[in-house]
């Protein structure tokens, strides 16, 4: 299978908000509170995704990105039975050997600029840069650590990012205090991540560019 992205006069773009919540989000736009959103909606299309896939939003992004069904790379839950037993094992995007559509564009001459992409490991071998798991959802159940390619990317996200920001969002409990604390972070986490995306694209013209935000799912949790 061959792939063709025509970028003779811009980029192709994807944006992701991890988990966002349509129904507030819907309100949101149509209060004027997300202009952003609203604009695009307004110059072009959206639709709602619907069927067995959205099962829930384990391998979602996995089916999405790769094209590969559900049903073929069997990421349903963070926590999987192992076939036979009554055992649990944690399972993830590296465990299903899916790549994401991107993976296609290797030796093709197409320049990439991939930054948190969700559910979707590092493409070694593309032309670019790649930086997986910098500003993602935190999960104790899984020790994943950042990666970059090239490697140097990662201390020069740490020169313009500054320390991870990492955010709990299963805390039972907490007080009015702590919680506003966490969305402030949040909060610095988006303009962190907005910072590092704009310096990381200012430096090449690239073809594609795939950035991944999760800011809305560890809210939904938390709040």
């Amino acid at each position: 299978m061959s792939m063709r992205i025509d970028t003779k006069t811009s980029p192709l773009v994807i944006i992701a908000f991890d988990a966002g919540d349509l129904d507030f989000i819907q309100h949101w736009v149509q209060e004027g509170y997300l202009s952003t959103l609203e604009s695009l909606r307004r110059r072009g299309c959206w639709a709602k995704l619907a069927g067995r896939e959205q099962l829930s939003e384990w391998g979602t992004w996995t089916s999405l990105l790769s094209g590969i069904s559900r049903g073929q790379h069997g990421f349903y839950y963070f926590r999987q039975l192992v076939p036979g037993t009554y055992d649990l094992r944690l399972f993830g995007a590296r465990d299903t050997g899916v790549q994401p559509f991107w993976a296609r564009l290797r030796g093709g001459g197409k320049q990439v600029a991939i930054i948190d992409p969700p559910e979707s490991e590092l493409v070694p071998g593309l032309s670019g840069l790649q930086l997986t798991d910098w500003a993602t959802r935190y999960l104790p159940q899984r020790e994943v650590r950042a990666a970059a390619e090239p490697a140097e990317l990662l201390r020069e996200a740490q020169r313009i990012f500054g320390p991870q920001i990492t955010v709990h969002d299963f805390s039972p409990h907490k007080s009015l205090d702590e919680d506003r604390e966490v969305y402030h972070r949040l909060l610095e986490r988006v303009e962190k991540k907005g910072t590092l995306c704009r310096s990381l694209l200012a430096k090449d013209r690239f073809d594609l560019v795939v950035v991944g935000f999760y800011e809305s799912h560890d809210t939904a949790h938390r709040f």
